[in-house]
C-alpha cells in the first residue's frame, strides 16, 4: 500500500527536485563565497534562473534603451548564466574598445559560431590571443589598408563602367530599380575583390544570410548549459550543421580553384584576399598555425558580412543606407536645381515685362 502510494506521488516528487535544484543553481547556495565583496553596476531586479532574459523583447536595443534610461549608462545584466555589462554612451564605449581595450578584448565562446566559423579560427569570435592579433593584422593590412584599396582601382573601373552600361541599357527600356542594380554592383566588387571571381548572388545571397541568421539565434546552451537538449529539439542544432555543411562546400570550391589558379603559373600570385591568405598558408615562418581552415573561416566571417551590408534585405547595413542616402540626395539636389531654374526663368520674364 505505502509503495503504490509512493509511486503515485513519484512524479510529482521528480518536478520538484528538478525545479529546485534549477533554483539552487540560480541562487548563492553553489557559488563560492568571495574573500571581498565586489562592486559590481546597477543592474535590474532579476528572476530565478531566467535572470533578465524576460526583460528583453524582440527588439533588444530599444529593450537596452529603455533599462539604461532607468539604470544608467552602464549596467549588469544576468541573461540566465551569462553576466553581460552593458554601456549605453560615447564616452564609456571608447573607455571599453579603446582605453581598457586590453581588459575587454576577449570574446565569450558562443555555440553557433563555434560550429559555424570552424571552432573560432575567425576574426571577429576568435578568443583574445597571439593567434587572433596576427589574423587581424592580415585582415588590417591586406583587405583595409590605403595602399590595397588603391590596387582595386582598376577592378573599381571596370565595375563601374559595367554598372553605367548596364543603367543606360535598361533606362532606355522603362523604369529601373537602381537600388537593386547598386547593390549587384556592389557584391559583384567585393566578391571579385576578396574572392577573385563573381558569385551567383541568388544561391549564394541565400546562404549568406541564413548563416547570418543563425549567428543571432538564442541557444539554449549558451544561457542555460542543462538545457542544450532543448536547441536539438527546436531545429536549431540540425539547421547549424546544414549550412556549415552548404558553407564549406562553397569555401571548398573557392579555395581550391584559386589554388588551382595559382599552381598553374608560379608567376600568378593574384590580387584578391583569398590569394594573399593562400600565400600566407605557404609561408614557413608563420609563428602561428595557419592552414585551410584558418583560410575558410577568416573569408566566411569577413567576406559573406562586407556582401550582406550591401544587401537590400540588410536594411541596417551601411553600404545599403549609404545608397539610399546617395539617391535621396541626388533627388533632392535634382529637384532643388529645376526649381531654382524655374523661379530664375519665370522672375527674368517678370522684370523684362516691367
Amino acid at each position: 500500500m505505502h509503495l503504490l502510494h509512493f509511486l503515485s506521488c513519484l512524479p510529482f516528487v521528480t518536478c520538484t527536485i528538478f525545479f529546485l535544484t534549477l533554483f539552487l543553481r540560480s541562487t548563492h547556495f553553489f557559488r563560492p563565497i568571495s574573500p571581498k565583496k565586489v562592486r559590481l553596476p546597477p543592474s535590474p531586479p532579476r528572476l530565478p534562473i531566467i535572470g533578465n532574459l524576460h526583460q528583453l523583447s524582440n527588439l533588444p536595443h530599444r529593450s537596452l534603451l529603455a533599462l539604461s534610461k532607468k539604470y544608467g549608462a552602464i549596467m549588469l545584466l544576468q541573461l540566465g548564466r551569462a553576466q553581460t555589462l552593458v554601456v549605453s554612451s560615447s564616452e564609456l564605449a571608447r573607455e571599453v574598445m579603446k582605453t581598457q581595450d586590453h581588459i575587454f578584448a576577449n570574446r565569450p565562446s558562443l555555440t553557433v559560431p563555434r560550429l559555424l566559423l570552424y571552432q573560432g579560427k575567425d576574426i571577429a569570435f576568435a578568443p583574445y590571443s597571439e593567434y587572433w592579433r596576427q589574423v587581424k593584422k592580415v585582415g588590417v593590412l591586406n583587405l583595409l589598408s590605403n595602399k590595397r584599396v588603391q590596387s582595386y582601382r582598376t577592378l573599381r573601373e571596370e565595375e563601374v563602367a559595367y554598372l553605367m552600361d548596364k543603367v543606360s541599357r535598361l533606362s532606355s527600356l522603362g523604369t529601373i530599380n537602381l537600388t537593386m542594380i547598386l547593390n549587384t554592383f556592389a557584391k559583384d566588387f567585393i566578391s571579385r575583390a576578396a574572392l577573385g571571381e563573381s558569385l551567383n548572388t541568388n544561391g549564394v545571397g541565400k546562404l549568406i544570410e541564413e548563416t547570418s541568421v543563425l549567428l543571432g539565434a538564442f541557444h539554449w546552451g549558451d544561457y542555460f548549459p542543462w538545457l542544450a537538449w532543448m536547441s536539438k529539439l527546436n531545429g536549431l542544432d540540425a539547421r547549424i550543421r546544414k549550412t556549415f555543411e552548404e558553407v564549406n562546400e562553397f569555401l571548398d570550391s573557392i579555395v581550391e580553384r584559386q589554388a588551382s589558379k595559382r599552381a598553374g603559373d608560379d608567376n600568378n600570385e593574384g590580387d584578391a584576399f583569398v590569394d594573399v591568405l593562400l600565400s600566407i598558408e605557404r609561408d614557413a615562418n608563420m609563428s602561428f598555425p595557419f592552414d585551410k581552415l584558418n583560410i575558410k573561416a577568416i573569408i566566411e566571417v569577413s567576406i559573406f558580412s562586407l556582401i550582406l551590408k550591401s544587401s537590400k534585405k540588410n536594411r541596417t547595413g551601411t553600404t545599403y543606407l549609404e545608397y539610399k542616402w546617395a539617391q535621396k540626395n541626388f533627388i533632392l539636389n535634382e529637384f532643388y536645381c529645376t526649381a531654382h531654374r524655374t523661379v530664375y526663368e519665370h522672375v527674368s520674364i517678370s522684370l523684362k515685362s516691367t
